[in-house]
């Protein structure tokens, strides 16, 4: 993910949510975030999402780490970037929620100037 254009200088800002769930549970989990994810950017134009696992260490029965990570470009209204919060908690937590192992943690992080 390119954090800032060569050619136009856009800058970005990101939102990493970060949680864990079961390995029996994986696939399930990953179904309902990719599909809560397509979702939520067909609702959202200019909306970026992805999601990632932690690599698992050899042999661990214990709960994967997921992120999911989504972007715009700074030039969306800052109401719309307020709201998106919202919209990614609601749209895709609730998705996740069955195979959650703890909380999800949001952190929101934007291009260098």
């Amino acid at each position: 993910m390119t954090a800032v254009s060569p050619v136009s200088g856009t800058r970005e800002r990101s939102w990493f949510l970060y949680y864990r769930v079961l390995p029996g549970d994986l696939p399930r989990a990953v179904e309902a975030v990719r599909g809560a994810q397509t979702r939520l950017c067909e609702e959202q134009p200019g909306l970026r999402a992805a999601l990632m696992q932690r690599a698992p260490a050899a042999g661990a029965h214990e709960p994967m780490t997921l992120l999911e990570i989504y972007s715009v470009a700074n030039d969306w209204p800052a109401g719309r970037e307020a709201a998106l919060t919202e919209a990614i908690e609601h749209v895709v937590g609730a998705a996740v929620a069955p195979w959650l192992q703890g909380p999800r943690h949001l952190e929101v992080f934007e291009s260098c100037a």
